[in-house]
């Protein structure tokens, strides 16, 4: 019996105690609901009650619609981010620690700053709080209200002293890194006036430009090429803004990035280029946007995938229709990528698991093996009879640079060139008498459309490929002048003629250069 007595004892001490921090827990947690509710007398009467001001408090909580889940906070980030200023003013009176974090280890202050509570914010700084304290992710009060786009939160830290480049760690970014990722074009303006650095930290970190091309911003893009921002800028992934713009698909801005003249060949850190970015995104366009400038269409990633595999082997993500993909796939193999290229597991485009889906690409990579052998057998007959075939294949696919080239090639190798065909003549005649009379871009789209067509019906003819460059250069298209004038040369022209256009390109190259400057 004496040995039964102190064991029940201490049963009813552990059992009161326990009671006794449920009813603490209860206290604290009305505490929590009465700040975020702004009800003064509870909070009142609940600290005389004992309830602890600054409890860090954990509850699941089924009255708020949006949270639907446990909550961690203090009563004063409760009323704070609310914005019951008079709970705020009555908490720090009872003794609320400023400084105190809630579940994501942020201050008042920072939570006043994502809420956009200008005026909480203005008082907790009057109060003593530290305005560049870092919370989640190192994220301050200026980088809060700034990824917000509270710009006059936003404003007032800055007033106040805010650092407008604090970040604990480069890689999460500044407040203006954030605001460029967000979209916020307003709040980036006003931190670039500010002074804020565009790429804080030095190479490797995130960057204003790489957040914002990634994201598809293309208006803030402008704006920080505007300011001088670095095109070629590197983020943790070593990833350039362009990079990041065709990854995400985000046409406006490769568009935007390839006029202000970025690398169209940069690599990541993986071998990867915007090309074979866009490739495996299935888009299209921007592959196309991406060739028109350049891009090296064998570029392969440090694992050895080109952009035509990873164009058909690439899983397609679910938002993506079949056809992204399909028009991809075609668009590469017009442009004669290498169907049989392979990566270092030895996979080929045509080899690959996902090359059946869409069945339209296991059709365009069949037709394209096809034609390869064809052409193999092809370059082996004498030179009409060559240049004949790849005639024929031209004229069912006059998109395909490689046939062109091919076709150029091989009328180089005939003892005479080929008469030209009479309607391919006329289109010549009436578009070099619009080029004389042009008087500016507009005025040359017409010329410039049956020039193209006549090297479509006549891709040997040496002089269509001339004057076609010269009225390209002429609307300022200079990368596509570029294209016709090599084509041009490729033909062997006299040693005089092919001497002046081989200078002649480097004149276009100081052109496009002038201009793109002169657009910065």
């Amino acid at each position: 019996m004496k040995k039964v007595l102190p064991a029940i004892a201490v049963f009813i001490c552990i059992f009161f105690c326990c009671l006794s921090a449920v009813g603490q827990n209860s206290v604290d947690e009305q505490l929590y609901r009465a700040a975020r509710d702004g009800r003064l007398d509870a909070i009142q009467s609940l600290l005389k009650q004992g309830a602890n001001v600054n409890a860090k408090v954990s509850y699941w909580d089924k009255e708020d619609p949006v949270v639907q889940g446990s909550v961690v906070g203090t009563p004063l980030s409760a009323a704070v981010e609310n914005g019951r200023t008079d709970a705020v003013l009555l908490l720090l009176k009872k003794g609320a620690n400023i400084e105190a974090t809630d579940d994501y280890n942020n201050t008042a202050l920072i939570a006043a700053a994502d809420a956009g509570r200008t005026e909480i914010v203005s008082l907790l700084l009057k109060k003593g709080a530290k305005i560049d304290a870092e919370g989640g992710e190192y994220k301050t009060a200026l980088a809060a209200a700034a990824e917000e786009g509270h710009i006059d939160t936003v404003r007032l830290l800055l007033e106040k002293g805010a650092k407008v480049d604090a970040t604990g760690y480069p890689r999460y970014g500044t407040a203006l890194t954030r605001a460029a990722k967000k979209g916020q074009a307003d709040v980036v303006q006003l931190l670039l006036a500010k002074g804020a650095n565009m790429q804080p930290g030095g190479p490797g970190n995130e960057t204003a430009l790489t957040s914002a091309a990634g994201a598809g911003h293309t208006e803030i893009v402008q704006m920080l090429l505007d300011k001088g921002a670095d095109i070629e800028a590197r983020n943790s992934w070593w990833e350039t803004a362009l990079i990041d713009a065709a990854a995400y698909q985000h046409v406006d801005t490769v568009r935007l990035l390839l006029e202000k003249g970025a690398n169209v060949n940069a690599k990541n850190q993986y071998g990867g280029t915007a090309l074979i970015a866009a490739a495996k995104a299935g888009q299209a366009e921007i592959v196309g946007l991406l060739l028109e400038k350049g891009a090296n269409i064998e570029a392969a990633t440090k694992e050895g995938e080109t952009p035509l595999i990873m164009a058909a082997c690439s899983e397609i993500a679910s938002n993506q229709p079949d056809t992204g993909k399909t028009s991809a796939v075609k668009l590469l193999l017009d442009k004669g990528a290498n169907i049989e290229a392979a990566a270092k597991n030895g996979q080929t485009a045509a080899t690959c698991a996902n090359r059946m889906k869409p069945a339209a690409v296991a059709a365009l990579l069949e037709e394209a093996s096809r034609a390869k052998r064809q052409l193999e057998e092809a370059d082996s007959k004498e030179p009409a009879e060559r240049f004949s075939f790849y005639l024929a294949a031209f004229q069912k696919n006059p998109h395909s640079d490689f046939l062109r080239w091919k076709i150029l090639q091989a009328a180089t190798a005939l003892p005479q060139p080929p008469a030209i065909p009479e309607e391919a003549r006329q289109l010549f005649v009436q578009a070099s008498s619009q080029i004389k009379r042009a008087g500016g871009p507009q005025t040359l789209v017409q010329p410039i459309g049956m020039l193209r067509k006549t090297v479509d019906i006549a891709p040997w003819w040496g002089n269509a490929y001339y004057n076609l460059s010269r009225a390209l250069e002429m609307s300022g298209e200079y990368d596509d002048a570029i294209r016709q004038l090599n084509y041009y040369l490729e033909l062997k022209p006299a040693e005089a003629d092919a001497r002046e256009a081989r200078v002649h390109l480097t004149v276009i190259q100081t052109e496009k250069d002038t201009a793109a400057h002169k657009q910065q």
